[in-house]
Protein backbone atom coordinates (compact mmCIF):
# COMPACT_ATOMS: atom_id res chain seq x y z
CA UNK A 1 0.00 0.00 0.00
CA UNK A 2 3.12 2.32 0.87
CA UNK A 3 4.59 1.88 -2.55
CA UNK A 4 1.29 2.68 -4.33
CA UNK A 5 1.07 6.16 -2.43
CA UNK A 6 4.28 6.83 -3.15
CA UNK A 7 3.54 6.00 -6.98
CA UNK A 8 0.56 8.07 -6.73
CA UNK A 9 2.22 11.21 -4.77
CA UNK A 10 5.39 11.16 -7.57
CA UNK A 11 3.04 11.40 -10.38
CA UNK A 12 0.58 13.96 -8.94
CA UNK A 13 4.11 16.19 -8.24
CA UNK A 14 5.47 15.52 -11.97
CA UNK A 15 1.94 16.69 -12.73
CA UNK A 16 1.79 20.00 -10.72
CA UNK A 17 5.00 20.89 -11.87
CA UNK A 18 4.64 20.53 -15.63
CA UNK A 19 4.21 23.52 -17.69
CA UNK A 20 1.32 23.87 -19.96
CA UNK A 21 2.63 24.03 -23.32
CA UNK A 22 -0.96 25.19 -25.07
CA UNK A 23 -0.12 28.60 -25.25
CA UNK A 24 3.16 28.37 -27.87
CA UNK A 25 2.59 29.82 -30.81
CA UNK A 26 6.13 30.42 -31.40
CA UNK A 27 5.11 33.74 -32.45
CA UNK A 28 5.98 36.60 -30.92
CA UNK A 29 3.00 38.67 -29.13
CA UNK A 30 3.68 42.96 -29.70
CA UNK A 31 -0.04 43.47 -28.30
CA UNK A 32 0.98 45.46 -25.74
CA UNK A 33 2.19 48.38 -26.38
CA UNK A 34 3.01 51.96 -25.79
CA UNK A 35 0.16 53.63 -28.06
CA UNK A 36 -2.50 51.43 -26.46
CA UNK A 37 -1.03 51.85 -22.53
CA UNK A 38 -1.28 55.38 -23.28
CA UNK A 39 -5.60 54.85 -24.80
CA UNK A 40 -5.95 52.93 -21.76
CA UNK A 41 -4.52 56.11 -19.20
CA UNK A 42 -5.94 58.59 -21.52
CA UNK A 43 -9.52 57.44 -20.72
CA UNK A 44 -8.75 58.87 -16.80
CA UNK A 45 -6.68 61.40 -17.86
CA UNK A 46 -7.14 62.75 -21.36
CA UNK A 47 -4.21 65.29 -21.45
CA UNK A 48 -1.15 62.26 -20.77
CA UNK A 49 1.57 61.86 -23.68
CA UNK A 50 4.27 59.79 -24.17
CA UNK A 51 7.10 61.25 -22.97
CA UNK A 52 9.81 61.76 -25.83
CA UNK A 53 13.41 62.31 -25.40
CA UNK A 54 14.89 65.61 -26.70
CA UNK A 55 18.78 64.30 -26.38
CA UNK A 56 18.93 62.72 -29.75
CA UNK A 57 21.60 64.30 -30.62
CA UNK A 58 24.08 63.73 -27.86
CA UNK A 59 23.92 60.26 -28.37
CA UNK A 60 24.88 56.94 -30.73
CA UNK A 61 21.86 53.88 -30.78
CA UNK A 62 21.93 50.82 -32.73
CA UNK A 63 19.01 48.73 -33.12
CA UNK A 64 19.18 44.97 -33.58
CA UNK A 65 22.58 44.07 -32.43
CA UNK A 66 22.74 40.71 -32.15
CA UNK A 67 23.52 39.53 -28.43
CA UNK A 68 22.53 35.86 -29.76
CA UNK A 69 22.51 33.92 -32.71
CA UNK A 70 22.03 30.54 -33.72
CA UNK A 71 20.60 28.72 -37.22
CA UNK A 72 16.91 29.32 -36.05
CA UNK A 73 16.78 32.26 -34.07
CA UNK A 74 18.48 35.60 -33.41
CA UNK A 75 18.21 37.60 -29.92
CA UNK A 76 18.92 41.67 -30.37
CA UNK A 77 19.24 44.60 -28.41
CA UNK A 78 19.40 48.14 -29.02
CA UNK A 79 22.02 50.20 -27.92
CA UNK A 80 22.06 53.45 -26.35
CA UNK A 81 25.68 55.21 -25.63
CA UNK A 82 26.51 58.96 -25.12
CA UNK A 83 28.33 60.92 -27.76
CA UNK A 84 30.22 62.77 -24.73
CA UNK A 85 31.28 61.68 -21.42
CA UNK A 86 30.30 58.80 -20.23
CA UNK A 87 30.19 57.37 -16.52
CA UNK A 88 31.17 53.57 -15.49
CA UNK A 89 27.65 52.23 -15.43
CA UNK A 90 26.08 49.72 -17.44
CA UNK A 91 22.25 49.56 -17.52
CA UNK A 92 20.08 46.54 -19.20
CA UNK A 93 16.14 47.89 -19.21
CA UNK A 94 14.26 45.12 -19.71
CA UNK A 95 10.47 45.59 -21.08
CA UNK A 96 7.63 44.17 -19.63
CA UNK A 97 3.95 42.67 -20.89
CA UNK A 98 3.02 40.01 -18.80
CA UNK A 99 6.03 37.84 -20.06
CA UNK A 100 3.73 37.23 -23.00
CA UNK A 101 4.02 40.74 -24.94
CA UNK A 102 5.89 43.43 -25.47
CA UNK A 103 8.74 44.54 -27.06
CA UNK A 104 12.02 45.53 -26.36
CA UNK A 105 11.42 49.41 -28.05
CA UNK A 106 9.01 50.48 -25.32
CA UNK A 107 11.85 52.36 -23.61
CA UNK A 108 13.72 53.57 -26.08
CA UNK A 109 13.07 57.42 -24.44
CA UNK A 110 13.92 56.59 -20.83
CA UNK A 111 16.99 55.37 -23.30
CA UNK A 112 17.94 58.07 -24.84
CA UNK A 113 17.49 60.33 -21.64
CA UNK A 114 19.77 58.42 -19.33
CA UNK A 115 22.33 57.94 -22.19
CA UNK A 116 22.42 61.85 -22.48
CA UNK A 117 23.43 61.44 -18.72
CA UNK A 118 26.34 59.60 -19.66
CA UNK A 119 25.54 55.51 -18.58
CA UNK A 120 25.27 53.12 -21.54
CA UNK A 121 21.87 51.35 -22.36
CA UNK A 122 20.85 48.52 -23.61
CA UNK A 123 17.33 46.81 -24.22
CA UNK A 124 16.99 43.36 -24.94
CA UNK A 125 14.47 41.35 -26.37
CA UNK A 126 13.93 37.87 -24.54
CA UNK A 127 11.95 35.23 -25.39
CA UNK A 128 8.22 35.16 -24.81
CA UNK A 129 6.05 32.44 -23.36
CA UNK A 130 4.31 32.25 -26.50
CA UNK A 131 8.03 30.84 -27.88
CA UNK A 132 9.55 29.30 -24.80
CA UNK A 133 8.70 28.60 -21.03
CA UNK A 134 10.06 29.64 -17.71
CA UNK A 135 13.02 29.94 -17.54
CA UNK A 136 13.80 30.63 -21.10
CA UNK A 137 13.49 34.34 -20.99
CA UNK A 138 15.59 34.29 -17.55
CA UNK A 139 18.12 32.72 -19.45
CA UNK A 140 18.16 35.01 -22.48
CA UNK A 141 18.58 38.40 -20.83
CA UNK A 142 21.52 36.59 -18.69
CA UNK A 143 23.09 35.64 -21.84
CA UNK A 144 22.60 39.78 -22.65
CA UNK A 145 24.07 40.88 -19.00
CA UNK A 146 27.36 38.20 -19.79
CA UNK A 147 27.23 40.13 -23.70
CA UNK A 148 27.50 43.69 -22.22
CA UNK A 149 30.11 42.19 -19.29
CA UNK A 150 32.29 41.53 -22.56
CA UNK A 151 31.73 44.34 -24.68
CA UNK A 152 32.09 46.80 -21.83
CA UNK A 153 33.26 45.49 -18.96
CA UNK A 154 36.75 46.44 -17.13
CA UNK A 155 37.73 47.95 -14.09
CA UNK A 156 35.86 49.76 -12.30
CA UNK A 157 32.25 49.49 -14.50
CA UNK A 158 29.05 48.36 -12.67
CA UNK A 159 26.17 46.63 -14.28
CA UNK A 160 22.80 47.19 -13.64
CA UNK A 161 19.60 45.87 -14.56
CA UNK A 162 16.21 47.33 -13.99
CA UNK A 163 12.83 46.86 -15.74
CA UNK A 164 9.22 47.69 -15.71
CA UNK A 165 6.25 45.42 -14.56
CA UNK A 166 7.17 41.78 -15.86
CA UNK A 167 10.75 42.91 -16.44
CA UNK A 168 11.68 44.55 -13.36
CA UNK A 169 10.33 41.22 -11.52
CA UNK A 170 12.80 39.89 -14.10
CA UNK A 171 15.27 42.43 -12.75
CA UNK A 172 14.67 41.83 -9.02
CA UNK A 173 15.21 37.80 -9.65
CA UNK A 174 18.12 38.30 -11.75
CA UNK A 175 19.87 40.28 -9.12
CA UNK A 176 18.73 37.75 -6.36
CA UNK A 177 20.25 34.70 -8.50
CA UNK A 178 23.69 35.30 -9.62
CA UNK A 179 24.90 32.29 -8.71
CA UNK A 180 22.07 30.04 -10.59
CA UNK A 181 22.76 28.84 -14.10
CA UNK A 182 20.07 29.05 -16.04
CA UNK A 183 21.63 28.44 -19.49
CA UNK A 184 20.66 24.95 -20.27
CA UNK A 185 17.59 26.97 -21.41
CA UNK A 186 19.20 29.34 -23.41
CA UNK A 187 19.18 29.80 -27.41
CA UNK A 188 23.33 30.89 -27.00
CA UNK A 189 24.59 29.24 -23.84
CA UNK A 190 27.48 31.35 -22.40
CA UNK A 191 30.05 31.12 -19.91
CA UNK A 192 31.66 34.64 -18.25
CA UNK A 193 30.55 37.50 -15.95
CA UNK A 194 27.08 37.39 -14.27
CA UNK A 195 27.40 39.48 -11.83
CA UNK A 196 24.88 42.62 -11.34
CA UNK A 197 26.18 45.73 -9.17
CA UNK A 198 22.42 46.51 -8.80
CA UNK A 199 18.94 46.36 -9.49
CA UNK A 200 15.80 48.61 -10.53
CA UNK A 201 13.00 47.67 -10.11
CA UNK A 202 9.51 49.61 -11.16
CA UNK A 203 6.41 48.27 -10.60
CA UNK A 204 7.29 44.62 -10.92
CA UNK A 205 5.98 41.92 -8.68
Amino acid sequence: MKLVWLVLLTLCSNLALAQNLSGITGQRDHSYNNGDALKGVQQEFPDVKLAISQNSAQINAQYDVAYCKTEGRKLTLDLFEPKGKRNNIIFIFVHGGGWRSGDKSQHHELAKELAARGYTVLTPEYRLSTEALYPAAVADVKTAIAWAHKRFGGDGQKLAVGGFSAGGQMAAFLGATPHLNFQNSSLCPSEGDFSIDAVVDVDGI
